[in-house]
């Protein structure tokens, strides 16, 4: 575990001192994305060794505390409500769990940078379920929605690559949910 975190914060330390000694907002921006995304890792290794185990980790527990961490760090954007579900108990291996932290992560700081534009209640929701063969993980907000012609299979924002990515090394799907107001994505992978 030490190892581990020693590695992760050297990582993230050469992308800060990247980040420092460039002009460029945009990669500013980048670099901190990725800043974040290691740092979603090392959380995951962390509470993996915390918890005692070394192998595998409860999704539900992990989700909730790992989505009002994420919500906090954003806490420039004001006050978000976050309601957590779980229908379910899983425990995941970590080969599994880290790319689903991963996407849930883009998915949660995507609704937290672009959803909430001059919107005073700003609510996101993750529920984790189970049907016979499959985990079930949705992740909404009653935000401005996305653009009408948006679409997950042409998306080539680099968090939606990342997504795309990170499902094909789970056997997972995603779907975009129709609300009535807001965004939502289902995600689903096998339960092994």
């Amino acid at each position: 575990n030490h190892r581990v975190k020693n590695s992760l914060q050297i990582v993230t330390s050469l992308l800060m001192l990247q980040s420092q000694s460039s002009d460029s907002a945009e990669l500013k921006q980048s670099l901190k994305e990725a800043c974040a995304r290691v740092d979603t890792v090392a959380g995951l290794h962390n509470r993996l060794y915390s918890d005692g185990g070394h192998s595998n980790i409860m999704l539900g527990s992990y989700l909730r505390d790992f989505t009002l961490s994420t919500v906090k760090a954003f806490s420039n954007v004001g006050a978000i409500d976050v309601q957590f579900s779980e229908s379910a108990e899983v425990e995941l291996d970590m080969d599994r769990a880290v790319p689903i932290a991963l996407i849930v992560g883009e998915l949660l700081t995507n609704s937290i940078k672009y959803a909430f534009e001059n919107q005073v209640e700003k609510n996101i929701t993750v529920a984790v379920s189970l049907d016979d063969d499959h985990v079930n993980i949705t992740v909404s907000d009653n935000g401005k929605g996305l653009p009408v012609d948006f679409a997950i299979t042409a998306s080539n924002g680099f968090g939606m690559k990342i997504v795309k990515g990170l499902l094909s090394q789970i056997s997972g799907s995603f779907t975009q949910l129709k609300l009535d107001r807001g965004t939502g994505f289902l995600i689903s992978f096998p339960k092994l």
